[in-house]
């Protein structure tokens, strides 16, 4: 990948089974020259219940634990920028997740098409700025609500809904 790479499709790598990467912990990675953790892509078994993001992963792309239903404890890094949708199955392990101050983009089908279906208490480090979008990329442009306290997030991560984005434009 080129160290410009910013964005990368839900889909991108659905197909491709035999793309390594790079591992680490529990996960496969793809980067660039400079960064060869940049974009975690999925979980090196299904059967895993915890995964530690590699300290300078950027991206956590569309479905990439989506298959991981045991799955229990996820560690986000400091550099993470954006979480990609349907990252986590409705029915997972998972009862929490801290979102780093440095996440500045988060998938309203973070959880899936049907949204979180069981408890999960989400922390958010940085807890002003956010607004529900129509995009991840035009944030200003494609602004639709703030979302000025915790339950709004949560409610607009509930529904689910495709095509709609949660960013911090701060």
């Amino acid at each position: 990948l080129s160290d410009n790479v910013e964005y990368i499709g839900a889909n991108a790598f659905a197909s491709c089974p035999s793309l390594v990467g790079v591992e680490y912990d529990n996960g496969c990675y793809i980067g660039t020259p400079s960064n060869p953790y940049k974009v975690f892509i999925r979980a090196k078994s299904n059967s895993i219940t915890t995964i530690i993001l590699h300290a300078d992963t950027e991206i956590l792309t569309g479905f990439a634990l989506s298959n991981c239903k045991l799955i229990e404890n996820v560690v986000l890094n400091n550099k993470l920028i954006k979480l990609g949708c349907a990252v986590f199955v409705p029915f997972s392990q998972l009862t929490e997740l801290i979102i780093p101050a440095s996440v500045k983009a988060i998938s309203v089908s973070l959880f899936g098409d049907v949204g979180i279906r069981q408890p999960v208490n989400m922390v958010f480090e940085n807890t002003s700025g956010w607004w529900l979008s129509a995009s991840d990329e035009n944030f200003s442009e494609s602004k639709i609500k703030e979302l000025s306290e915790h339950s709004e997030i949560m409610d607009a991560l509930r529904r689910g809904k495709q095509d709609s984005w949660i960013v911090c434009i701060e």
